[in-house]
């Protein structure tokens, strides 16, 4: 019920669906549904624009990840695209970093070093490294046209070209410009990544 409100933009029957299943999933000894809930209700906050609940939200999901060793959700992703919407682009990075490492590990590991390229070239975009910037979209760019995902692709083709903007303009004092004001997606490069309500295995 909590993804169909969601999908139907009912923000305020989603909330009351996520509350009521968290609050008897955390009776239950299932890590996995239980991070699963975590994750979509802090993207609930995240598309809504509400960063500080996403955030704790989030932070839990990753903890129960990390504890119990889980499949490969995106809510390390997810985070470090709300890190960096709130400015704090030290820890954005140093997580996407992490979970660029991790993603080799993973069996859709094409798909996830992409993402997470696309957001550590935006981190390093917005932090002024431009050098860094560009050979991660890069990465991504070459990743995501091995897979056809022409949304990562564009977002890609994109950030190589706020670069190439930015270092062709030596004469002017105007550095990269928030993420909020560009009119693209920030963070990540592409919106937040949901996790489907499925059985573990």
């Amino acid at each position: 019920m909590a993804l169909v409100a969601q999908e139907q933009h009912d923000a305020p029957q989603a909330i009351t669906c996520y509350d009521e299943a968290l609050a008897l999933v955390r009776t239950l000894p299932d890590p996995y549904f239980h991070t699963v809930l975590l994750h979509n209700f802090g993207l609930l906050y995240h598309e809504r624009g509400e960063y500080g609940r996403a955030e704790s939200l989030y932070q839990e999901a990753l903890q129960l990840t990390q504890q119990h060793q889980l499949p490969g959700l995106d809510t390390g992703g997810n985070l470090a695209d709300i890190l960096g919407l709130r400015g704090n682009y030290a820890a954005a990075r140093e997580l996407s970093q992490a979970n660029l490492e991790r993603s080799q590990t993973l069996q859709d590991w094409w798909y996830t070093a992409a993402q997470e390229n696309l957001t550590v070239g935006m981190i390093a975009y917005f932090q002024g490294e431009t050098a860094v910037a560009a050979v991660h979209y890069q990465q991504a760019l070459v990743l995501h046209r091995q897979m056809g995902t022409t949304g990562g692709l564009a977002f890609a083709l994109t950030g190589l070209g706020d670069v190439a903007l930015v270092d062709g303009r030596a004469n002017t004092t105007h550095g990269p410009g928030h993420p909020c004001t560009t009119g693209r997606p920030a963070a990540s490069g592409c919106h937040p990544r949901p996790t489907p309500i499925t059985t573990n295995g």
